[in-house]
C-alpha cells in the first residue's frame, strides 16, 4: 500500500499546500474469501492491471 498526501497537480495555487492525514486500516478474512471476483469489470480491472504491469517491465 501507497499513500502520498500532495497537492493536485491541477490546483493553481502557488502554493504546495498539503494537510495531515489519518489512515485507518483493519484485517477482514472472512471478507476476503468472498470476493466478487467473477464480474465481468472485475475481470477488466485485472486485466488491465496486468498489462499495465507487463508493459513497465
Amino acid at each position: 500500500v501507497l499513500l502520498a498526501n500532495t497537492a493536485h497537480p491541477l490546483n493553481p495555487s502557488p502554493e504546495y499546500d498539503t494537510t495531515t492525514l489519518d489512515v485507518l486500516a483493519w484485517r477482514a478474512p472472512e471478507e476476503l474469501l468472498t470476493l466478487d471476483n467473477t464480474e465481468p469489470e472485475y475481470q477488466r480491472a485485472v486485466q488491465n492491471t496486468e498489462n499495465a504491469w507487463k508493459a513497465a517491465q
